[in-house]
């Protein structure tokens, strides 16, 4: 239980449910957003699974107490909401933790990495494209991250594998 114990501790250190909780809350919600994705950053970086797997692995395997009230509906959602709110979220991260911490914010650092899908279609942005290192005929989406010069992430975006030139990628990050 080490591993939540040092995430937990992380997570609060950079002050992330400060970030997250007002562009969480909904007083609708049967659930908590923040313990949504609590869950899910901890099961990425202890032991990545799927959704539900997630759910099981948390009541299961670590000590994570308020994901007994969470479904795997809960988590999609989450993402669902995670993706309407990045703008924002980013901005917050980076004014409370990398402005905070980093010590060159003047020069920032881009690069994309290809990732390919070894199902036969992949998601709706997955293309056929040039990877580097990717198998041949599986189709591929780019991950762009931009991060300061002492690598702390300042944003990413996900762009079509047949995305190629860089003036693409830059127009898009810099919005």
């Amino acid at each position: 239980f080490g591993d939540v114990f040092v995430l937990r501790r992380l997570w609060a250190e950079l002050g992330l449910d400060e970030i997250f909780a007002p562009l969480a809350a909904d007083p609708r919600l049967r659930f908590s957003r923040l313990d949504a994705l609590r869950t899910m950053v901890f099961n990425r970086a202890i032991d990545p699974r799927s959704k539900l797997d997630t759910i099981e692995w948390a009541n299961r395997d670590v000590l994570l107490p308020e994901a007994a009230r969470l479904s795997e509906t809960h988590l999609y959602r989450t993402l669902s909401w995670l993706t309407r709110v990045k703008p924002e979220a980013e901005r917050a991260i980076y004014d409370r933790i990398v402005k905070a911490r980093s010590k060159e914010t003047q020069l920032v650092l881009f690069d994309t990495s290809g990732v390919h899908f070894e199902t036969g279609e992949g998601p709706s942005l997955a293309q056929h494209g040039r990877p580097t290192r990717a198998p041949r005929g599986k189709k591929i989406v780019l991950v762009a991250l931009v991060t300061t010069f002492d690598g702390w992430p300042i944003c990413h975006h996900v762009f079509p594998g047949s995305t190629a030139r860089s003036e693409e990628h830059t127009s898009e990050l810099q919005s």
